[in-house]
């Protein structure tokens, strides 16, 4: 996972190719428009927990639960 105007040093090539050695599945997510942290950027973050809320419904084969809505804010 890593934002979409993050430096590649954050795409972990090499610790994914790694993991590929070893048959553990991996994958890399850009978030659009997101910096490294996503702090201050709620919807970004949303989507990086939907991704990894995807990521380990597959690899880990529990059926996805519903999305559900969150009434979190961001403090300023």
């Amino acid at each position: 996972m890593t934002g979409e105007l993050d430096n590649s040093s954050a795409h972990a090539v090499e610790t994914r190719s790694d993991l590929a050695e070893l048959d553990i599945p991996t994958g890399l997510v850009f978030i659009p428009g997101a910096p490294h942290a996503f702090l201050g950027q709620q919807r970004a973050f949303n989507n990086c927990v939907e991704a990894a809320d995807d990521f380990f419904a597959k690899h880990l084969k529990i059926e996805a639960q519903p999305k559900l809505q969150s009434n979190l804010m961001i403090s300023p």
